[in-house]
């Protein structure tokens, strides 16, 4: 097992869902990136601290993801 770094450099975030699915042309209007795409990622993790992740489970996934692990890989299928 390894690491993994994903990192963000646009956002495609159509206005307009049906022009958006009615035409082959993605306009390059509704791409978010730099400081509006900081903004909104940060919007976006503050919305899900406050109400959409509970912080009993964070704490507990970020114990499981924690590195390094002392945790043993199962031994058997699963």
């Amino acid at each position: 097992m390894g690491t993994m770094t994903v990192n963000i450099d646009k956002i495609n975030q159509p206005q307009n869902l049906k022009q958006r699915y009615s035409s082959y042309q993605v306009s390059e209007n509704d791409d978010l990136i730099g400081d509006k795409l900081q903004q909104f990622i940060q919007k976006q993790i503050q919305a899900a601290h406050s109400g959409l992740i509970q912080k009993e489970q964070l704490e507990q996934l970020a114990a499981i993801l924690r590195y390094p692990s002392d945790r043993q890989a199962p031994s058997e299928m699963y």
